[in-house]
């Protein structure tokens, strides 16, 4: 909305996107699963386990998702050689692979992944549009034997970074600034004043659940950006920073440590001036 006040056009106007942190939950049905099969299995029909899962998708088309986080973790108890296991979404395929990884079982095992348009881009584009999509998981084992037997698996994800890919634009706004049309002409001065909250989830990549019973470490501001910038304006917080360039684009960039950092939730608030 913009209002005309002493001959200087002021608007406010707001942008929220809230992906939150989404969860499987325990897939292996009854007290155990037993994974007997020395080869990976051929086909949707022949995967071991199946889950729908869906990521939100922001409602505002400004709003780019540039990164997704995920945390795949096998709980093992008996061991009979190396377990395997390959996770994909909708299509088993190379280019829909999330995890391809294998480990002697016995122990909780946790791997960590980051999608972007770069990595695993198919996968990606997929999981980003909001839709639910299938995550089909296949199991085998080293040789004959009695077979391997794990009791819990679980398959979590969310808009963010994984702890091995370090600071990472999980997030862009395009647009929150912009010249101000006053009397169908193009103002040469704008100021602009842009707020607001960035809350964000800290995942253990030992258990895959949110530290701190789930509440979201949060990080507001509300900084004045003059004029049209020539350059990158930063602000730096304990797990983010954010970023507004010369084509007036918010950049949302989750830095990431010893964690998974999933963005749990943004809401701006952009007030803009011109005369």
């Amino acid at each position: 909305m913009s209002v005309i006040i002493d001959g200087r056009t002021s608007s406010v106007e707001t942008i929220s996107y809230a992906p939150g942190y989404t969860v499987s939950g325990n897939l292996v049905p009854g007290p155990s699963y037993v994974v007997t099969a020395v080869a990976e299995a051929v086909g949707l029909g022949a995967a071991d386990f199946v889950v729908p899962l869906a990521i939100p998708a922001p409602t505002d088309a400004r709003i780019i998702v540039n990164a997704i986080a995920m945390y795949l973790g096998i709980d093992s108890t008996v061991a009979d050689g190396n377990l395997y296991c390959r996770v994909y979404v909708d299509i088993q395929d190379d280019d829909h692979r999330l995890f391809d990884v294998s480990f002697w079982p016995g122990a909780l095992e946790e791997f960590d992944a980051t999608l972007s348009p770069v990595w695993i881009p198919d996968a990606f584009n997929l999981i980003a549009d909001g839709l639910i999509h299938d995550y089909y998981f296949y199991f085998w084992k080293d040789g004959a034997g009695v077979g391997a037997e794990f009791v819990g698996l679980e398959l979590n994800m969310g808009v963010g970074v994984d702890a091995t890919i370090g600071p990472l634009e999980v997030l862009t706004i395009n647009n929150v600034r912009g010249s101000v049309t006053v009397s169908g002409l193009i103002t040469n001065r704008e100021a602009a004043w842009l707020g607001g909250l960035v809350t964000w989830i800290l995942v253990s990549p030992a258990s895959g659940t949110p530290l701190t019973n789930d509440v979201a470490y949060a990080d507001t501001w509300w900084e004045l950006v003059e004029g049209l910038p020539t350059s990158t304006w930063m602000l730096l917080s304990q797990k983010n920073v954010r970023t507004v360039n010369a084509a007036g684009s918010l950049g949302v960039i989750l830095l990431s440590y010893d964690f998974l950092v999933i963005l749990d939730s943004i809401y701006f608030v952009v007030r803009r001036e011109s005369e």
